[in-house]
């Protein structure tokens, strides 16, 4: 004989369903969903490139090739507040670990700015055309990448000068300094490669074959991977720092150029210049688990602690979009 459900029954089932499709009854307070979108864009000055944060994620700078300027943001108000005046054509800036200091690239220079008032402090003669900067861990050195040579400066930023060269077999174009400070991984556009420098010796110790076009490159915050963005080819290398190997390769948007990481190591961030999108990967998968469109021609990314990411795009109308994960969106 079949025994039938009451209402009660019926009413106990379905909660006891709900509460743990929720993860209550599991023990777990599982987020709800989030979808990242653009949630705000800034004007800058024309055709915006390098983009930094300062250390406490109170101000972001960016490179205008355009007008030869350095916007400053208040990120607490999404608004530029001070334009500096720098070289002709700057193209990356990048911040000192303690935040008193930007450098930027110039062709033919590294210009240094005093962040704690804004101005030019020293501008550094470069040989070739510089593009890419990465600061040493203790902000003692920076190096300084050539697209036009192959070879590699390294500034002494208590000096003020140019101290060494790392020679290569091709032109330098994207550099990240792991966060031990023992490494530098240097990439180049002609050969397809990854150049990884002893810093300690400043030699390189071996070479690491990637795909078409390599630009930009960083490393994970705990340092067992490299990611670069391969501008020919459309996807990102996945580089473990312990076999000096690609593991994974990651489809991404047409042409990506520059990669930010989380600070938490959750995600990657590329921007894609043919596409007028940022691929979000996920680390754990290593698959794209977001596609952004933020405007055209972006260039390059910076993410804070909270996983907030600033963008730059725009040719005439330069941009910064900034992009969040909305809680409760799918």
């Amino acid at each position: 004989m079949k025994r039938l459900v009451g209402p009660a029954c019926l009413i106990l089932i379905f909660a006891f369903a709900f509460l743990t499709s929720r993860g209550v009854l599991a023990g777990r307070n599982e987020p709800p969903p989030t979808r990242p979108r653009v949630t705000a864009t800034i004007q800058v000055g024309a055709v915006p490139e390098g983009v930094a944060l300062s250390p406490d994620g109170r101000h972001i700078y960016v490179a205008n090739n355009g007008p030869d300027t350095v916007s400053v943001i208040d990120t607490s108000i999404n608004a530029v507040t001070f334009t500096i005046p720098v070289g002709v054509q700057p193209i990356e800036i990048a911040m000192s670990p303690d935040g008193d200091r930007a450098y930027v690239t110039d062709p033919g220079n590294l210009t240094v700015i005093d962040t704690t008032n804004n101005a030019v402090v020293a501008v550094i003669p470069i040989p070739g055309q510089p593009v890419a900067i990465a600061l040493t861990p203790d902000g003692l050195h920076t190096y300084v990448t050539d697209i036009t040579g192959n070879d590699m400066v390294i500034v002494d930023n208590v000096r003020l000068a140019v101290t060494a060269t790392i020679q290569f077999e091709s032109a330098s174009v994207g550099v990240a300094i792991s966060p031990d400070g023992r490494r530098a991984y240097v990439t180049h556009y002609d050969s397809g490669s990854v150049s990884v420098i002893d810093t300690s010796s400043r030699a390189v110790v071996t070479t690491i074959r990637v795909e078409t076009d390599p630009q930009g490159v960083v490393v994970s915050p705990d340092g067992r991977r490299v990611y670069v963005a391969n501008t020919g080819s459309n996807y990102v290398s996945v580089i473990d720092t312990l076999s000096n190997k690609v593991v994974s390769s990651v489809r991404t948007g047409t042409q990506p150029l520059r990669l930010a990481i989380s600070p938490d190591d959750d995600r990657v961030y590329v921007t894609n210049g043919g596409s007028d999108s940022v691929s979000i990967i996920d680390t754990q998968t290593l698959t794209v688990a977001a596609t952004v469109l933020v405007g055209s021609s972006p260039s390059h990314v910076a993410v804070n602690s909270e996983g907030r990411a600033y963008v730059t795009s725009g040719i005439d109308v330069g941009n910064v979009a900034v992009i969040e994960s909305i809680p409760g969106e799918k």
